[in-house]
């Protein structure tokens, strides 16, 4: 379901007209997955190095993702604002 999600969102984001809402949806879904993600790098704890480097390395790098999202969405409300 999630994958659906990002495909749509994505779309969404490359469309002007809905790249807000897209982008804020991404914002949200960014956050729905996050405990997922940490159930994860813990679930992965008995796992080689190299997994768990992947699975909590990720971690951080999630909070840029909230980050562009919400500029993503800052940015196509003010080009809608200046008719860009």
């Amino acid at each position: 379901m999630s994958g659906i999600a990002e495909v749509t969102i994505g779309i969404g984001v490359l469309r002007p007209s809905t790249r807000k809402r897209a982008a804020l949806a991404a914002f949200v879904l960014f956050i729905a997955v996050y405990p997922a993600n940490l159930y994860m790098a813990w679930d992965w704890r008995d796992r080689p190095f190299g997994d768990q480097l992947i699975s909590f390395g990720r971690l951080p790098f999630q909070f840029l993702f909230f980050a562009w999202a919400l500029s993503v969405a800052r940015g196509a409300e003010d080009a809608q604002r200046t008719g860009v």
